[in-house]
């Protein structure tokens, strides 16, 4: 079982990616607040009924760090100037298969300031370069063209679009899914 590393710095970008801690959870809360009209057309747990308050986060980072510990998932806290932003991990780790899936958000006042980008690389050299994987895959809801377009630039493929994929509270309905991939 491979472990990611607890802190992955880029200093020349004062970015941090650090590991979840349960401590985070009003400043979590408090950050998807402020982004949530943003959040929740593409992720259910953004939905105020998900995400009541930070007694939600904390449990959430309480499964998540179990989940780490186990080596099932990996996430990370997005830190740009010391300043917590959003968040990126790791999951649906096959080791068999050799890939993993990435997903990721960032709080709305940060966008397009290549934080993400950043991150991005700095979980890929992780994934292809101490774990070993070959493929990273990246799912999007069909609509969420940012998401999709951020892929690209960042230099995935699309692979296939799947309908009926999975059902979104947001939408209350089953939705269609677009599937980026990066190969080593």
């Amino acid at each position: 079982m491979h472990t990611f590393k607890d802190e992955i710095i880029k200093d020349d970008l004062k970015l941090k990616l650090l590991y979840p801690c349960p401590k985070m959870s009003k400043t979590i809360f408090e950050t998807i607040e402020k982004s949530r009209d943003c959040l929740t057309p593409w992720f259910d747990w953004a939905l105020e009924d998900e995400t009541k308050g930070e007694e939600n986060i904390y449990e959430f980072l309480k499964k998540s760090y179990k989940e780490q510990n186990q080596g099932l998932k990996f996430d990370y806290f997005i830190f740009y100037k010391n300043e917590y932003v959003g968040n990126i991990g790791v999951m649906n780790i096959n080791l068999i298969k050799n890939q993993a899936e990435i997903g990721y958000w960032i709080s709305k006042h940060y966008q397009g300031l290549g934080i993400m980008s950043q991150s991005l690389k700095l979980i890929e050299n992780e994934c292809f370069n101490e774990i070993k994987l070959k493929k990273i895959e990246i799912i999007c809801d069909v609509d969420n063209v940012a998401s999709i377009n951020f892929a690209i630039k960042n230099g995935y493929l699309e692979k296939e679009k799947l309908k009926k994929y999975k059902f979104s509270k947001t939408k209350d309905k089953m939705i269609d899914v677009v599937i980026l991939n990066k190969i080593k």
